[in-house]
């Protein structure tokens, strides 16, 4: 009996299609948002860093109706850049994110 060889699987950020399947409508900054957390994921903090910051800037650029729900995005978002900054050991940056984060 002759064994399959094993795949590396998927390579990261490779997107999945699937046919007949709907989209849920999300705002920029959580497209931004996703996106660096895949990159983050990916282990690419450079990346991500960007994704984050352009996630803040869509955040104050292009405010919802729910502010509350804003203000949580942007905590959340700066607390993953912050650990994003203490990966690549920057580490005035991810203390200065973390501060505005609380």
């Amino acid at each position: 009996m002759e064994m399959m060889a094993r795949t590396s699987g998927a390579k990261p950020n490779t997107n999945i299609v699937i046919k007949g399947g709907l989209r849920k409508q999300v705002s920029i900054s959580e497209e931004f948002k996703m996106q660096g957390n895949s990159y983050f994921l990916s282990l690419e903090y450079g990346k991500a860093i960007d994704c984050y910051n352009k996630c803040v800037k869509a955040i104050e650029d292009f405010p919802s109706k729910n502010l509350a729900a804003d203000q949580e995005m942007k905590m959340v978002v700066l607390s993953n850049r912050a650990q994003a900054y203490l990966k690549l050991k920057i580490h005035q940056k991810a203390y200065d994110d973390a501060n505005a984060a609380l």
